[in-house]
């Protein structure tokens, strides 16, 4: 039987909570937790979106995300400094996209969010990828040069991943 995981998580150390339960997610049907707003943002932003994050990416892969709601500081004793969300993950039948190697992707996405203030391609080229492989590579997936991580989706890091790391110096 897979589990079911709820809690109301401690801010301080809900993304390494979060981390485990992704870690995990072979055995969890679906996880209900009070977060801080921002966090519950980061995993069910979608491309676009400023909370957009690798956390994003490798959460709704495998897991249908929600905010049900959002809860006022004045609900809690003591009141924290900030909002909380209850945010709910789904498990889905099958991951958006099938990853042969989930630890290296997930190190892709971090890299490539890495510096949120650079475009995708300048953070690329700091993972040591060649410009030209890169353009190549953006040309073939519809990608702009000028795009930053937030702004690519699911699919497109899946295959911009697959593509590149084969030219991995």
């Amino acid at each position: 039987d897979e589990i079911v995981v709820v809690g109301n998580l401690p801010y301080y150390i809900s993304k390494k909570i979060i981390g485990w339960f992704l870690k995990e997610k072979k055995l969890i049907k679906r996880g209900v937790f009070m977060l801080q707003k921002e966090v519950a943002e980061r995993l069910c932003s979608k491309p676009g979106s400023k909370s957009y994050s690798s956390i994003s990416i490798h959460t709704q892969i495998f897991f249908e995300t929600k905010i049900h709601f959002n809860v006022g500081s004045l609900s809690f004793s003591p009141p924290p400094q900030v909002t909380s969300s209850l945010v709910e993950l789904k498990k889905r039948d099958e991951p958006l996209v099938k990853i042969d190697n989930e630890s290296k992707f997930i190190d892709f996405l971090k890299n490539s969010f890495a510096k949120r203030r650079k475009t995708l391609l300048n953070n690329l080229i700091l993972m040591g990828f060649e410009k030209d492989t890169i353009f190549k590579i953006f040309e073939s997936l519809s990608i702009e040069p000028n795009k930053r991580p937030e702004e690519i989706g699911i699919d497109n890091f899946y295959k911009l991943w697959i593509s590149l790391r084969s030219f991995k110096i």
